[in-house]
């Protein structure tokens, strides 16, 4: 029995010792060349200002009155007459959209909470693009003076992003490859072809409308307007080739 014990353990020490022979054999040498691509990562910037060449603004009427029919129509009439107004200066209609609709009661209450009265308000806001900016001032006076008695914002925004963003684009890509060629060329090698590319947009958001020049336009048959710049910026993440 010891002596079939000790056969079959030497069988089992040879069996992995030839094992161990193939996967050596099998194995690469050290000496084995590995193909590999040089590259070299490189970020870059695009920013280009850009004047906004439009502006929407947002107008209503809010009316009040014992009667909700009454403030309906007074509310009809008023909003009617802003919209005539915003179609005397040349606004289209597509550019006029209703973005806020509500008729809800308001309560008076005396000391012991019982409702003294009602009231029912009636509120319609539109959005309005205005794609001229040199009549904006004039627009705004208008409104007020045709019925609107409330001016929420005015948003100042650029009609073709993408005409602007590909811009800045265009400037991240050259940015980025000239600091690319300089860092390569400075030790020694030479710039390939681009390997990846990602692409982050930030910047170009709305300008908004001073509440100071908001006031003034209520106030004159027209303020003056300026709408600035807006800095649309796009980062660039290239990975190069070196030769």
């Amino acid at each position: 029995m010891i002596l079939g014990e000790k056969m079959k353990k030497k069988t089992l020490i040879i069996g992995i010792l030839l094992l161990t022979v193939i996967l050596s054999a099998c194995a690469p040498t050290s000496g084995t060349a590995v193909s590999e691509t040089r590259t070299v990562s490189i970020n870059g910037t695009g920013k280009i200002p850009v004047p906004p060449d439009m502006a929407t603004i947002s107008v209503g009427v809010q009316t009040k009155h014992a009667e909700a029919e009454e403030a309906m129509a007074e509310n009809n009439v008023a909003i009617q007459a802003v919209m005539d107004t915003l179609s005397e200066f040349g606004i289209e209609p597509e550019d006029i959209k209703t973005s806020n609709f509500s008729v809800y009661p308001r309560n008076e209450y005396d000391n012991d909470g019982k409702i003294t009265s009602t009231t029912f308000v009636v509120s319609n806001n539109v959005s309005v693009k205005v794609r001229d900016l040199d009549i904006l001032g004039k627009v705004l006076a208008a409104v007020v003076e045709s019925g609107a008695n409330t001016v929420s914002g005015v948003n100042f925004n650029i009609s073709d992003r993408e005409a602007a963003y590909a811009d800045a684009m265009a400037l991240a890509v050259e940015n980025a490859r000239s600091r690319a060629e300089i860092l390569v060329e400075a030790a020694g090698g030479k710039l390939g072809e681009v390997q990846s590319i990602n692409a982050h947009i930030s910047g170009g958001g709305v300008v908004y409308m001073e509440r100071a020049a908001m006031d003034s336009a209520m106030a004159s048959s027209e303020v003056p307007v300026s709408a600035g710049e807006m800095d649309l910026s796009v980062d660039v993440s290239v990975v190069y080739e070196i030769k």
